[in-house]
């Protein structure tokens, strides 16, 4: 990716830099049960330092999952989370930075994205924060730009969101944004493109002048034309085994030349989930290769042993625990030798979101209940169940018929 591209010519008042200098992130997933928020709170504020650099920015975006799942008082997370939020607060107060946090999945976030403004105004903090759950257009009058909201999932889907967005921007005289901050995803990150809840990139290049930023893959990529693009910043760390490509968050630039420079900033003390391939090896031949692999994890790292199903090191593997007892150990025996040494890809790009609405609630169980090879009389009486619990629901038109559960 080049680290400068042309851009078209934009008047910004002079603001710090000359320019405009912001820093994206998303999808932290504090909360997350293998990956403890103290650590990633460690790397997030590793990735923020107090200092001049940090000091430079004019603002910081965070654009979705900064929750992994729903948090109670007690949980053990929660006393990291809220320090972090305070002196991230407090940081962007001391130096003028605009700090917006956009929500992103509902399963994730749940609203607890909240807090930023709950502590901001209870903290007497007043900072200059701005937490967004709409589709929204934000002039930054100090600035003399337009900024592009869009969470995850908006009502209707992708579609509807669009020309929500054209609305909004008709409404306000203008016929671009200039840069946007999403979480979603757009047609280009998956294999199978499902129209009504991804996002059409030709559309938004033309609707938005410089760079637009995405939350909710987790995979850091780049999708770049005529000078501007979109980036994926990725995860800020990692969460499972499969996401060992480099996690971060990005930085970009406009230069007083009319150039943009954009550099992803890798977090390089992210959690390890190492995968060891041990197919074909001997029990011998596996320890050391182990060994070896292992012997410079940081304590609590993850490691995942890939073999054959009948492999002997599964047999054996108190004995390999025991060369590095701090490590988090899994066993992924695999049957199909071709599917143990081909790549392993990261996930969250062929992830396709599931609207459950009072309409199709009922169906989806339904379905569940089927994939699982429920019988038929216990679908029956799921479904009198279901007409109790949901009489909104027409039931018996959309639940799977006994062919299809029984097969």
């Amino acid at each position: 990716m080049p680290t400068t591209q042309p851009a078209t010519a934009l008047t910004l008042t002079p603001f710090k830099t000359g320019g405009f200098y912001y820093a994206v992130i998303s999808d932290i997933h504090l909360g997350h049960n293998r990956n403890p928020a103290a650590r990633i709170v460690q790397n997030l504020f590793a990735a923020f330092p107090d200092n001049a650099e940090t000091a430079s920015l004019d603002a910081i975006f965070i654009a979705g999952d900064v929750f992994d799942n729903i948090l109670m008082f007690n949980d053990e997370d929660i006393d990291a989370i809220k320090h972090w939020v305070n002196e991230l607060l407090h940081l962007c107060k001391r130096h003028n930075i605009k700090l917006r946090v956009l929500e992103g999945t509902p399963l994730h976030d749940r609203t607890q994205s909240k807090y930023f403004p709950m502590e901001n105004s209870i903290g007497a903090i007043d900072a200059d924060l701005k937490y967004v759950s709409t589709i929204d257009i934000e002039y930054m009058d100090d600035l003399d730009i337009h900024v592009l909201y869009i969470p995850d999932e908006p009502p209707g889907g992708s579609g509807p969101a669009l020309q929500t967005v054209k609305d909004l921007m008709r409404a306000r005289g203008i016929e671009q944004v200039d840069i946007a901050i999403m979480h979603g995803l757009f047609r280009f990150q998956i294999e199978f493109v499902d129209s009504s809840i991804t996002h059409d990139e030709q559309e938004y290049l033309r609707l938005v002048k410089h760079n637009i930023s995405i939350g909710h893959d987790h995979t850091h990529k780049c999708f770049e034309q005529d000078g501007h693009g979109i980036y994926v910043q990725g995860s800020f760390d990692r969460l499972g085994h499969g996401y060992e490509t480099p996690k971060g968050h990005m930085r970009f630039k406009w230069m007083p030349d009319g150039t943009w420079n954009v550099r992803f900033i890798e977090n390089t003390n992210a959690m390890r989930f190492d995968t060891l391939n041990c197919t074909g090896k001997t029990l011998e031949e596996t320890f050391a290769f182990v060994e070896e692999k292992v012997s410079h994890l940081p304590d609590f790292s993850h490691v995942r042993i890939l073999g054959e199903s009948n492999h002997p090191v599964f047999s054996s593997m108190e004995s390999l625990i025991r060369l590095a007892p701090l490590l988090y150990w899994k066993k992924e025996p695999v049957r199909d030798k071709e599917k143990a040494i081909a790549p392993l890809a990261e996930l969250d790009a062929k992830y396709v979101p599931i609207n459950i609405t009072r309409e199709n609630i009922v169906s989806l169980l339904l379905e569940k209940m089927a994939s699982d090879g429920a019988s038929g009389e216990i679908m029956d009486a799921a479904v009198e169940i279901a007409e109790e619990l949901f009489p909104w629901n027409q039931t018996k038109s959309t639940m799977p018929t006994r062919q299809t559960h029984e097969h």
